[in-house]
Formats: structure tokens, C-alpha cells, sequence
């Protein structure tokens, strides 16, 4: 191959690896939550929500991206205040250049206690933790 050519393409090929980012699943779960008995006997479930909690790096870092802090993002999801995520996912994203960003990422779907008069999730009776079986 020619040297000519090849450092023709060697800054192209630079700035795509430094540009190209990852991102790492790290657990899919049934429920989670902040509260530790996050169901209750019959819950709401409602369309699917996303969170995050992102830091940045430029040379040193600026903070550290917590799945605490995106767990509560998603639970205060347009302003409702859920209990818990169900049937989710959440994963760690970085992008390295030019100025590097680090990402936690909750998504599922979001759950709470009816309250007297409301209507609008679908409700759902929490299974038992023996069984399987709904109560």
C-alpha cells in the first residue's frame, strides 16, 4: 500500500474511533424500586419511562453517574411520583471525545397504588412471592 494514501485516511480514521462511543447492558429486571416493599397487592402499570444520571470528563472527572439518581429520575417521570419500575432495562453508555461523557440508564414500566378515583393506568394484581400466582 501506498504511504501517501495511508496517511490520507489515518486523521479519518482517528476521529472516528475517538467519536465512537459504547454502550454496556448491565441487568434486566422484573421490578425495582427505591422502596423496599415496592408493590402493593394492586398497582397501576403505565407506558414505558426512562431515566438517567450522566457526568462529564474532560481530562479528570466531574462527578460519577449513579443508577440511584436515574432509578429517580424515571420514578418522578412527568411529574407522577411512580413506586416502581417493572420489565426494564439499564445500561452504562460512555462517549469518549472530544469531550467525554458517561451515562447510567434506567428504562421500564412504571407502577403505583391506586388512589380512589383514578383511572387512567391499567391495573394489575401483584403476584405472590411463592407461587407466582396472582393474589
Amino acid at each position: 500500500m501506498n504511504k501517501g494514501i495511508a496517511m490520507r485516511f489515518f486523521p479519518v480514521l482517528l476521529a472516528v474511533a475517538m467519536t465512537n462511543g459504547c454502550t454496556l447492558p448491565l441487568i434486566d429486571y422484573s421490578v425495582l424500586s427505591t422502596q423496599p416493599d415496592p408493590l402493593p397487592e394492586s398497582y397501576e402499570e403505565y407506558e414505558r419511562v426512562h431515566g438517567e444520571d450522566c457526568a462529564w470528563l474532560v481530562f479528570i472527572p466531574f462527578g460519577v453517574p449513579s443508577m440511584t439518581r436515574a432509578l429517580e429520575d424515571a420514578l418522578q417521570g412527568e411529574g407522577r411520583d411512580y413506586d416502581a419500575l417493572t420489565d426494564g432495562r439499564a445500561k452504562f453508555s460512555f462517549v469518549p471525545f472530544p469531550i467525554s461523557k458517561m451515562c447510567m440508564e434506567i428504562s421500564g414500566k412504571p407502577v403505583r397504588k391506586p388512589e380512589p378515583g383514578m383511572v387512567s393506568g391499567a391495573s394489575v394484581a401483584a403476584p405472590t412471592p411463592a407461587t407466582g400466582e396472582s393474589r
